[in-house]
C-alpha cells in the first residue's frame, strides 16, 4: 500500500502526460519517547519519502506526486503493552519539523532544504503534526484498536505514563522493517478479517489499521 497526501496530489489531471523534471528523496526517522514509572522508553521508525515534480502542459502548470515507504513507530510501554504511532501525515512531517512550505515558498527550495538536514540532530515535531497514536486492548485482535490521546497516555497505560518527546531527523539509516510485524503477527494476513477474503474493499477492520505500514 502507498500512502498519498491530498496536499501533494497531482495538481492537474493531465499532469501524467508530462515528464518528471525533478526528483527528491530522503529517509526520515521519527522517534517517540515516553516517560513511565520505570523510566523512559522509546521507539523509532525510519520511513522513505520520494517526491517527483512534473512540468505541466500549460504555463505555470505542473504538479507534485509523493510516495511513502515504511512502518509505524512501536513503543513498548510495559511488557505486552504497546503504543503505535501511525503514518498519518508522514509526507508532511519534514515540512512541519523544519518550518517549510509557507506562503511564497518554492517547491525545489523546500525539497533541497529538507535534504540539507541529512545527518543533523533531531528536531521536535510540532504537536499539530503529530500522527495518530493507537493501542490494542488485545494485541492478538486487530478489531480492538483504540485511539490514544497523546496528552493523556495514563488513560490507557496507567498512572505516571506521559509522552515526553516526538522528534524527527533526516537520516541515512535504512527504512525500518519488521518491527510492527514482530508485535502484530496478523498485520500481513488480514484476509481472514474480511467479509469476502478476496475483496479488500469489504475489509471491515478500523481505518487506523491501514496506517500501520506503507509498502
Amino acid at each position: 500500500m502507498k500512502l498519498r497526501s491530498a496536499t501533494v496530489a497531482l495538481l492537474f489531471a493531465f499532469v501524467a502526460l508530462a515528464g518528471c523534471t525533478q526528483h527528491f528523496g530522503w529517509h526520515q526517522k521519527l522517534t517517540v519517547t515516553v516517560q513511565t514509572p520505570m523510566g523512559e522508553v522509546s521507539g523509532a521508525s525510519v520511513t522513505a519519502v520520494e517526491v517527483d515534480g512534473f512540468d505541466g502542459l500549460l504555463p505555470d502548470g505542473g504538479g507534485v506526486e509523493s510516495r511513502l515507504t515504511g512502518e509505524a513507530v512501536v513503543v513498548e510501554i510495559a511488557p505486552g503493552r504497546y503504543l503505535f504511532v501511525l503514518l498519518t501525515g508522514a509526507l508532511g512531517w519534514a515540512d512541519a519539523a523544519y518550518g517549510l512550505g509557507g506562503p511564497g515558498t518554492v517547491f525545489e527550495e523546500n525539497m533541497r532544504s529538507v535534504e540539507a538536514q541529512r545527518g543533523k540532530p533531531p528536531v521536535p515535531l510540532p504537536p499539530k503534526a503529530w500522527p495518530l497514536m493507537v493501542t490494542f486492548t488485545d494485541i492478538a485482535d486487530p478489531k480492538t484498536v483504540a485511539l490514544v490521546d497523546p496528552d493523556d497516555l495514563s488513560a490507557p497505560f496507567g498512572p505516571g505514563v506521559r509522552l515526553k518527546a516526538v522528534t524527527l531527523a533526516v537520516t541515512e539509516e535504512p527504512v525500518t522493517e519488521g518491527k510492527v510485524e514482530a508485535v502484530l503477527g496478523w498485520v500481513n494476513d488480514l484476509k481472514k478479517y474480511r467479509t469476502d477474503p478476496d475483496n479488500p474493499f469489504t475489509n471491515t477492520l478500523p481505518a487506523e489499521i491501514g496506517y500501520l505500514m506503507s509498502r
